[in-house]
């Protein structure tokens, strides 16, 4: 495989944490990939920051916030390659992440996307996400979220959807059903990704050996009022 994994990650005002966010990035055991911010508008000087410290990233820098769905859609447009590797910018990846990623995709057909296991930023042994459930009226949850870690998430199995924060996701999806629906702006736009793309035939899998510490609601705020 060659360059064939491309990360979209969004960004607005999140200087501070892309720093620690791209630093992990290069400490990939899967080193074959490319990197792409889309930037939403930054005032906090995020696109010289990026540009300065990390030049091999490529940057797309747009007038203003369009929202997270839609700045993924430009991504996506902009960029090639067979999968498409998603992450916010408040996470920390695990040196395994994007290959543990891989693995399991490539190993599971008729998977449409692979999410990883996301860990409380200040308290590794707790869950922040392994994957996305919906409850009887279609919200979509964090699976686990708040629990500690005793293994329970530990095995690759399916899962109703990933959560775009970190994932992975077969580029011909896209293709299949559909980009992100930019009326979500920020919230559920991977749910109702998922959603079509079951009507489609595909499913989605944990896949517990991608490891990314995240920093919950690091860029937006805890309960915002677009969810």
């Amino acid at each position: 495989m060659k360059k064939d994994v491309t990360v979209i990650i969004p960004n607005w005002n999140g200087r501070e944490l892309l720093l620690s966010c791209l630093t992990s990035l290069r400490q990939q055991t899967y080193a074959d990939f490319t990197v792409c911010i889309v930037d939403n508008g930054s005032t906090d000087g995020s696109v010289e920051e990026i540009k300065a410290t990390f030049p091999e990233v490529k940057v797309i820098s747009l007038p203003q916030n369009v929202g997270f769905a839609k700045a993924i859609n430009i991504g996506l447009k902009g960029t090639k390659g067979k999968y498409v590797a998603l992450l916010n910018n408040d996470t920390k990846t695990d040196p395994h992440w994007l290959e543990s990623l891989l693995v399991g995709i490539e190993s599971l057909p008729g998977v449409a996307a692979c999410a990883s296991k996301m860990i409380n930023f200040y308290d590794p042994l707790l869950i922040d996400g392994c994957g996305d459930v919906i409850n009887i009226v279609g919200q979509g949850r964090a699976r686990g979220q708040g629990k500690r870690d005793v293994g329970q998430y530990s095995k690759r199995e399916e899962i109703f959807s990933v959560c775009a924060g970190a994932a992975l996701y077969k580029r011909e999806v896209f293709e299949d059903v559909g980009f992100f629906d930019e009326d979500f702006f920020a919230y559920y736009e991977d749910t109702d990704l998922a959603w079509r793309a079951r009507l489609m035939g595909w499913i989605s899998f944990s896949c517990p050996k991608s490891k990314v510490l995240h920093l919950h609601s690091g860029t937006s705020i805890s309960y915002s009022p677009f969810k």
